[in-house]
């Protein structure tokens, strides 16, 4: 696998330039409705097995009626898998420092849900430091 270089909108050396179809969390600056409508205008049949997505909501927009409407938006604009996290960023830093209280606590990762506290540090920062989309 090659590795890209730093660039200029924060993406550290080595570091992946995508989740699957998802930009990484520091190029997502303009909501979520405008990075679904980017993914989903790619020509998704060229994807075998499907076009994965990663999109992790704050809590706040995590209520039924909005996920229902961001759901709808994504299937209607030709979306194929949307997967992501709906977890509070303090929560999950508690759960690094105390994961014994934590040990039920699942979150996405690429692919796949893990338990938090069974994930590196490396692993767990990267979910605490993705971007959560509040609107």
């Amino acid at each position: 696998m090659r590795s890209a270089a730093a660039t200029p909108d924060g993406r550290q050396a080595q570091t992946p330039i995508t989740q699957g179809l998802t930009p990484q969390s520091h190029a997502m600056t303009h909501g979520l409705s405008t990075a679904i409508l980017s993914a989903n205008s790619l020509d998704l049949e060229r994807f075998s097995g499907g076009a994965a997505t990663m999109w992790d909501l704050d809590p706040s927009l995590a209520k039924v009626d909005h996920v229902r409407q961001i759901l709808a938006a994504f299937a209607a604009t030709g979306g194929q898998m949307f997967q992501g996290n709906m977890t509070d960023v303090d929560e999950l830093r508690r759960a690094q420092q105390d994961p014994e209280k934590y040990t039920n606590l699942l979150v996405r990762v690429g692919g796949f849900s893990a338990r938090f506290v069974a994930l590196n540090q490396g692993e767990q920062d990267d979910v605490i430091g993705r971007y959560r989309h509040t609107h």
